[in-house]
């Protein structure tokens, strides 16, 4: 997500900066801003997952304390 994101983000502003339809240029500038606000979403979102700890392995016992009799 954050790959694709970077990706829309440089086409847009290339194309605001250096584009030579006049239309085209002003659309690219005007959206560029939202779409900047989505990549420094997903950044944020792909951060905190990868900072989230992996659930440990279960050795299938429910509870490792329990009294077997």
């Amino acid at each position: 997500m954050v790959k694709d994101h970077e990706k829309a983000v440089s086409l847009f502003k290339n194309q605001s900066d250096k584009g030579t339809d006049t239309d085209v240029k002003a659309f690219a500038a005007k959206t560029l801003p939202t779409l900047q606000g989505h990549l420094d979403m997903a950044k944020s979102m792909n951060d905190k997952m990868k900072s989230m700890k992996a659930p440990k392995k279960s050795n299938g016992n429910m509870n490792s304390n329990t009294d077997r009799r």
